[in-house]
């Protein structure tokens, strides 16, 4: 659990490069990390997950300016999320494929938070790397059915959000059909239980911050929210209570 922990600080330092980057359309290897304000290019010693923010006092070291909060934000939840997925999917194969899936998630509610986007690109990219592994245990197991739950989760999820998209398309976009039939096929590697809680699990959250929202701040309660992050807070849930409780 330690180790998936500290690879998930390092790797929700990098996901940090990927929220910021791909909205922007830049490459997240090429240039090195910086200062967004200053364009100080940061030393290895800087970019010590959780720690450099801690010893920099959440500073940058050449101008001086704040450095935002969700920077250590993103990494405690990767390495969070990362230790929780070990603790729960000790099997290498499942592992790797959830922890791929969590990076996903990660990166995609944060993005949508900042741009009220969910880019394609990310969950084009992270699909073959969780399929590779998933399919590798199905394959190792001999269990044919946890690919076709995976198709059967695909469907079911992009069909519901792909209705919601095409009666009341201001309400759910284009993108958030897509990043369901992508949670879909994830979880529905797990069974199509956790894919029925995610969908349960989305809408509840979803109307509960969006009435709560609407209530406290706008003071009606026709209030558009990103929806992205409660999906992936749904989702990951859904994963990690796979097996253990039926679909509500």
């Amino acid at each position: 659990m330690a180790a998936a922990a500290i690879f998930g600080l390092i790797i929700g330092s990098f996901l940090n490069v990927v929220i910021h980057r791909v909205p922007r359309g830049e490459s997240v290897v090429s240039p090195p990390s910086a200062c967004p304000k200053c364009a100080h290019r940061l030393s290895a010693w800087e970019n010590v997950p959780v720690l450099s923010f801690l010893l920099l006092r959440g500073r940058c070291r050449s101008c001086g300016e704040p450095i935002s909060w969700r920077y250590p934000a993103v990494e405690l939840l990767g390495g969070i999320a990362f230790a929780a997925i070990a603790v729960r999917y000790p099997r290498p194969l499942l592992l790797v494929a959830l922890c791929v899936f969590s990076a996903v998630l990660i990166a995609e509610a944060a993005i949508d938070l900042d741009t009220r986007k969910l880019p394609r690109h990310i969950i084009y990219f992270g699909t073959p790397l969780s399929l590779i592994f998933f399919v590798a245990e199905a394959l190792r197991l001999r269990d044919a059915r946890m690919v076709e739950d995976a198709l059967i989760g695909g469907i079911l999820a992009g069909a519901v959000f792909g209705l919601i998209h095409l009666v009341a398309p201001r309400s759910m976009g284009f993108g958030d059909v897509r990043f369901a039939a992508y949670i879909g096929i994830n979880l529905g590697f797990l069974g199509i239980a956790p894919v029925v809680n995610f969908l349960y699990g989305a809408f509840i959250l979803g109307g509960l911050f969006g009435v709560a929202y609407a209530l406290l701040k706008s003071k009606t309660l026709k209030v558009a929210i990103p929806f992205g992050p409660f999906m992936a807070m749904a989702a990951f849930l859904a994963a990690l209570l796979a097996g253990l409780i039926q679909a509500l």
